[in-house]
């Protein structure tokens, strides 16, 4: 496994490596002290400023404070799931799940972490596959193919936003379909 950050993302919520690997392994339900040696002070200092808490079973949880490192304020994930089609129905009636109805739900919570590791808490990033996911949705519609995209684990798992991201270069009313696109 391996685990990416970056030291000025830690030095912008203030934490030091050894505090986020700490509450990396809470997050991740991973035993690192096997692996570890950590300071007692860097806990303390956690707990001081409400990222986690020892439960009375003794386990350590993380705050909603702590949860914000890993699962920032959703409200562009709230409408990624929005954007994305829940269910689609092709011509001869059969119902295909797309994506979950609500950010709220299991399978919602599971994407939601997936974006979260994708986007790396990035809002420029995460506009951009709105932008893109919003080109992709309209041109499907356009073309009366909506049936045939991605479901939105398979989106976002094979970065299909890369995909229509030439999309977002076109101007609104040029924007051709696959099918019906001739360049000369």
């Amino acid at each position: 496994m391996e685990i990416h950050v970056r030291i000025e993302d830690l030095k912008k919520i203030n934490l030091t490596l050894t505090q986020y690997l700490i509450l990396w392994a809470i997050y991740n339900k991973v035993e690192i002290v096997k692996y570890l040696i950590i300071d007692n002070e860097a806990i303390e200092d956690l707990k001081k400023r409400a990222f986690i808490f020892d439960k009375e079973n003794g386990t350590r949880v993380l705050t909603s404070l702590g949860l914000e490192v890993f699962e920032p304020n959703s409200i562009l994930f709230d409408e990624f799931i929005k954007i994305f089609p829940t269910r689609v129905t092709d011509k001869a009636g059969v119902v295909r799940v797309l994506s979950p109805a609500s950010p709220s739900s299991l399978a919602g919570k599971k994407i939601k972490r997936k974006w979260c590791a994708i986007t790396k808490n990035s809002i420029e990033k995460q506009e951009l596959i709105l932008n893109c996911l919003k080109a992709e949705v309209e041109l499907r519609r356009k073309e009366n193919n909506l049936y045939w995209m991605r479901n939105i684990e398979t989106w976002l798992n094979k970065v299909t936003w890369e995909d229509y991201q030439y999309l977002l270069e076109e101007p609104k009313e040029e924007i051709k379909g696959f099918m019906n696109e001739i360049r000369l």
